[in-house]
């Protein structure tokens, strides 16, 4: 795993800097960073835009009492969008925009789950908030509406020495 991130950290810049000098030669090097600029800033709004969605659809599965975990990988894979878009290149800034499309997202979210063997995510069933029984001794039996049970005793603080 060491040396898959190390490949990376070489590779990435290498491959950035070779697009960098294939389009500055066609474009003129001002036009190649103000368009690095443009697709960092255009990326940005629609994460954004998207990140918003997610977070909408995350709070409707919580009111629903349950847990978001797609929403939350949702949010995972938009942040690493949004750190390919900020990072110059044109390369990163691609990946970038492909993360931004909800079925890459998917399809992504899918291979990974399968790939991990990830069965805890993949066969978790949410759980709504459920309420407590009814019980029928209410603790009352002249008002046989009252929900809560009232369970008498002592009790004392540290500080006194004698139940109160």
């Amino acid at each position: 795993m060491t040396l898959f991130f190390l490949t990376l950290l070489i590779a990435v810049p290498l491959l950035e800097i070779y697009i960098f000098v294939q389009v500055g030669s066609q474009i003129g090097g001002l036009w190649t960073v103000v368009l690095t600029i443009a697709t960092a800033l255009f990326g940005l709004s629609l994460m954004r835009r998207q990140g918003l969605a997610v977070v909408a659809e995350a709070r409707q599965r919580l009111e629903r009492g349950e847990a978001p975990v797609r929403e939350a990988a949702n949010g995972i894979l938009l942040l690493f969008a949004g750190v390919c878009l900020l990072t110059p290149g044109f390369a990163t800034d691609t990946v970038g925009f492909l993360l931004l499309w909800r079925p890459i997202r998917g399809f992504l979210l899918a291979s990974l789950l399968e790939m991990s063997g990830a069965s805890f995510f993949t066969q978790m069933r949410p759980q709504k908030h459920q309420k407590p029984p009814k019980s029928s001794d209410s603790g009352d039996s002249q008002n046989p509406t009252t929900k809560d049970k009232i369970i008498e005793g002592t009790y004392w603080s540290d500080d006194d020495d004698k139940p109160a």
